[in-house]
């Protein structure tokens, strides 16, 4: 694949992973009933800290836009590394589009104990 179709593949990627976290928060939202939501679970399985509800289904989302534009910037200034930060996005998007969507299934079960 020539380095500019792999950037495009890169940003078809990210957009739909960013999308598809945006869809997630969206339709789970409605389902959370409480003003807070656990951010982090112990061992135990017992959620160790809350963020208000909003946060807590929007952090992931915000955190893959700032890495983004930090991406952008990084390829901006390293031009001969555009393959390697291409597939790294596309792995990045992947990865954070499964943590947030793992993040939502267990705030959803943690929400139906409430």
């Amino acid at each position: 694949m020539s380095e500019r179709g792999l950037l495009v593949a890169a940003d078809l990627v990210y957009a739909a992973a960013l999308a598809a976290m945006v869809a997630a928060s969206l339709w789970v939202a409605p389902q959370i009933a409480t003003d807070t939501v656990p951010m982090q679970w112990a061992l135990d399985g017992k959620p160790t800290w809350y963020a208000p509800k909003e946060v807590g289904l929007w952090f992931t989302v915000g955190l893959a836009v700032v890495l983004r534009v930090v991406m952008l910037l990084q390829a901006q200034w390293g031009a001969p590394r555009r393959r390697k930060a291409a597939v790294g996005l596309m792995v990045f998007s992947v990865i954070v589009a499964v943590v947030h969507a793992g993040h939502l299934v267990a705030v959803m079960r943690w929400a139906a104990t409430q």
